[in-house]
C-alpha cells in the first residue's frame, strides 16, 4: 500500500492538522510535536529540513525513512514556509508528484466548498478563513511548479547519466560493464525461452589501418562497423564494445535470419567500407536463462573466443 502525508505545523513545530486524519499507522497526530514517534535519525533529517524552509522558504528532494505498518518506506519531502508555520508534503517515492498534488488540490477545493455554506451564518470570520484557503491553494499551485520543474530536471539527469555509465563513448554500444549487468539482469526477462547466440568480433589488420590511414579513420571504421551491427540486428539483439576492435554481439534466436547468414551480411557491409580491415568472429549459443549464471556465460565466451582466432589464424594464412 502507498501512502501519502500531508502536514502542517505552528511557528514552534508542533502539527496542527495531519492527512489522511484518524490513521493509526502514520507516526504524526495533531497538537503533537513533529518527533513525538519517530526515531532520532528521522528527527535529524526533519530538523535539518526545517531549517531549510526558514532560510528558503521552500525546500525540495529530501528523503526521510518512516515506519509505516510495520515496514520502513521512504518518503520524498516537499515544503513551504507560511506566515503561521509550515505545510509539509511527504510521497512514497514509487509515486509521481502530479497526483498527490492533484489530490491536495480537491482536497482545498472541498474545503472552500465548506467555507462557503459556513459563511451564510457567519461572514466575517469564514471570510476570513476562505482568503486563508485561498492563499493555501495559491501556495500549493506554486510549489508545484517548483515541484515539477525540479522532477523534470532530476528526470533528464538520470537520464543522461545512466546513458554515460552504460555506454561507450566513441562508438555508442554498450560497454564491457553494462555487458555482464545486462546478461545477470535483464537479458532472461528480455528474451524469455529463447536461444541466444553469442558472437566474439575482432577486426584483422585493424593495426595497418590506423598506421596507414590515421587514428580518425580507424575510430570513424569501429563507429560504422557498429552503426551497420545495429541496423543488422533489426531490434533483436544488443552490441557491446569490450575494448579497441573487440565487441560482443548478443543476437536472439527471434531474428529472421541464420546465424551465418546474419554475420556474411555484416561481413560484406564491412567490406565496402575498408579495403584494409576484415572481421574474425566465433560463435556459441545458449537458452536466455543460462547466460544469467557468470560461470555458463564465461565459458561461452571462452568457446567462442577460440573460435575467434580459429578464424583469424584462417585469415592469415590465406593471405600468406
Amino acid at each position: 500500500m502507498t501512502h501519502n502525508i500531508i502536514l502542517t505545523t505552528d511557528k514552534e513545530h508542533i502539527i496542527t492538522s495531519v492527512y489522511p486524519e484518524q490513521n493509526s499507522t502514520i507516526p504524526f497526530q495533531t497538537d503533537k510535536p513533529l518527533n513525538h514517534d519517530i526515531d532520532k535519525e528521522s528527527y535529524d533529517i526533519m530538523m535539518d529540513f526545517l531549517r531549510t524552509l526558514e532560510e528558503e522558504f521552500v525546500a525540495l528532494d529530501k528523503t526521510i525513512d518512516l515506519t509505516i505498518d510495520e515496514k520502513s518506506t521512504t518518503f520524498n519531502m516537499y515544503g513551504f514556509k507560511k506566515d503561521d508555520g509550515t505545510t509539509i508534503i511527504l510521497t512514497s517515492k514509487e509515486n509521481e508528484c502530479d497526483r498527490i498534488i492533484e489530490e491536495l488540490m480537491r482536497i482545498n477545493n472541498n474545503l472552500i466548498n465548506q467555507i462557503r455554506k459556513l459563511s451564510k451564518n457567519d461572514h466575517s470570520e469564514d471570510q476570513e478563513a476562505y482568503e486563508k484557503i485561498g492563499r493555501l491553494n495559491s501556495e500549493l499551485l506554486n510549489s508545484k511548479r517548483v515541484i515539477e520543474k525540479q522532477h523534470a530536471k532530476l528526470k533528464r539527469y538520470n537520464e543522461i547519466l545512466r546513458e554515460m555509465s552504460i555506454k561507450d563513448p566513441l562508438t555508442d554500444a554498450y560497454n564491457r560493464r553494462h555487458f555482464y549487468d545486462y546478461c545477470r539482469e535483464s537479458l532472461p526477462d528480455d528474451h524469455e525461452n529463447e536461444t541466444i547466440r553469442l558472437f566474439m568480433i575482432d577486426f584483422n589488420d585493424f593495426k595497418k589501418v590506423n598506421d596507414t590511414k590515421g587514428h580518425d579513420k580507424g575510430d570513424a571504421l569501429l563507429r560504422d562497423f557498429v552503426d551497420i551491427v545495429k541496423k543488422s540486428l533489426q531490434g533483436q539483439g544488443e552490441i557491446f564494445r569490450l575494448g579497441g576492435d573487440e565487441f560482443i554481439i548478443l543476437l536472439s534466436s527471434a531474428h529472421p535470419d541464420e546465424p551465418k547468414a546474419f554475420m556474411r551480411s555484416i561481413e560484406n557491409a564491412f567490406a565496402r567500407l575498408s579495403d584494409i580491415a576484415s572481421i574474425a568472429w566465433g560463435m556459441t549459443e545458449a537458452d536466455a536463462g543460462e547466460i544469467a549464471d557468470l560461470e555458463k556465460l564465461e565459458d561461452m565466451m571462452s568457446q567462442a573466443d577460440s573460435a575467434m582466432y580459429e578464424h583469424k589464424a584462417k585469415h592469415k594464412e590465406d593471405d600468406r
